[in-house]
């Protein structure tokens, strides 16, 4: 979602068009070879207010880009004035990607044997913004019942803080009980 705030000329028709820019390259972004745009037609009420342009993306291949929205201003078709700032962070987002591993820390199987003291290692790989502290909390949860695993009436939780030096990359965590 873009948020446009604008002051234009009262009770008159305009158009904002907004394409999504990959950062990294400065080109517009493309999904399935088709560049990501949007248009929205207002009719100011009032000198100044807002609009929202939605942008619907499969960004299932984007993990790990940075987009910015850039807009341009129509008025009867002919173009306005834009705004179009690769580096302004109020139009950027990053697409961040998580996903987890966990197996049996002994021998990387799925396979943990029910007697003393267990050790499940959680592999979490991620697309995350370098340089930037995160913190990921974990919690291990009976799949038959869809509730937390209680071990002697507590959950089994971890967390992890960590800050990525490249955008894509992997951490561990360890549960033991």
């Amino acid at each position: 979602k873009d948020t446009i705030t604008y002051c234009l000329k009262p009770n008159t028709d305009f158009t904002f068009k907004g394409t999504l820019i990959d950062k990294k390259t400065g080109e517009a972004l493309k999904v399935d070879g088709e560049v990501i745009e949007e248009s929205i037609d207002i009719t100011t009420e009032e000198a100044c207010g807002q609009a929202e342009m939605m942008f619907e993306v499969d960004a299932s291949s984007l993990a790990g880009h940075e987009i910015v929205v850039f807009e341009r201003l129509y008025y009867n078709d002919e173009f306005v004035m834009s705004h179009e700032d690769i580096d302004d962070e109020e139009q950027t987002v990053f697409l961040i990607d998580l996903t987890t591993f966990a197996t049996n820390s002994e021998d990387n199987t799925k396979d943990v044997v029910a007697s003393g003291i267990v050790r499940i290692r959680d592999v979490v790989k991620y697309c995350l913004k370098a340089n930037t502290e995160f913190t990921v909390k974990g919690i291990l949860m009976n799949k038959d019942t869809k509730k937390p695993l209680l071990v002697d009436g507590k959950t089994v939780e971890q967390t992890i803080t960590f800050t990525p030096e490249d955008t894509c990359g992997e951490t561990e965590m360890f549960y033991e009980f």
